[in-house]
């Protein structure tokens, strides 16, 4: 499976969609079909306290082969493997990438993805970069919501995002591009000598413009990855809430 794929940034938009009408994490795993649950392994979810009216839940992998879901207040700081980005977070006092004092179930593995596989092809890649990120900020509210603000982009333009928003005027008209502005904006999956990388870029409205760019890097034989995410452009101030 060598080469470059591209992806149309519409169909991760239809993927989103439907992960935002999933009920439980078992029905969020369903919206990816080139996913699937490994053997011996379940979800569950887990939910912040509510902080200013907003609050995020989080998915854990749990081995059935290890006991039962007993919930256990995490008393040491509980790292989480969450590839989003945080600079544009409203949810005073949790860090969404890092560490913080959250429920875990007591036979949860440490990184949700080590019990998810795929069918191998570039898309079930690509699909595991989104599944990643939608399970780590699963059934956000309000303040809660970081990842879920981010719109996957097709190009640089702001139109057609933020549209019939009352607030959309006041956004700023450029981008300060940090590095050479994009050639290709679409999502892509790399696959070389074993190792496959996805990439794609994202917007966010809250508190600051930018755009992100998202580099998943996936070493043979697993669906866990390594993040790379770095603003490549800023625009003005965003919208509060």
């Amino acid at each position: 499976m060598e080469g470059k794929t591209s992806f149309s940034s519409n169909d991760v938009l239809e993927l989103r969609q439907r992960a935002e009408r999933a009920a439980d994490p078992m029905g969020l795993l369903a919206v990816f079909a080139s996913l699937r649950l490994k053997e011996h392994f379940d979800l569950c979810a887990c939910f912040t306290p509510p902080v200013f009216e907003g609050r995020v839940g989080y998915i854990w992998a749990t081995s059935l082969l290890c006991g039962h879901h007993e919930m256990a207040a995490v008393v040491n700081m509980c790292e989480l493997p969450r590839p989003i980005p945080i600079e544009n977070s409203c949810l005073d006092g949790l860090e969404m990438t890092g560490s913080s004092n959250l429920l875990r179930p007591a036979r949860a593995v440490d990184n949700v993805m080590e019990a998810i596989e795929g069918n191998g092809t570039p898309r079930s890649f690509l699909e595991a970069s989104i599944f990643a990120r939608e399970a780590a900020e699963f059934l956000p509210v309000w303040h809660g919501v970081v990842w879920s603000d981010h719109t996957i982009l097709g190009d640089d333009s702001r139109k057609g995002i933020h549209d019939a928003d009352d607030d959309y005027e006041k956004l700023s008209a450029e981008w300060d591009w940090l590095c050479d502005k994009p050639s290709n904006w679409n999502p892509v999956v790399v696959c070389k000598q074993g190792i496959v990388t996805v990439e794609f870029y994202s917007y966010p409205v809250l508190v600051e413009e930018a755009i992100y760019r998202h580099r998943d890097t996936y070493k043979p034989n697993t669906y866990m990855f390594e993040w790379d995410i770095q603003i490549i452009g800023r625009g003005g101030d965003g919208i509060i809430v």
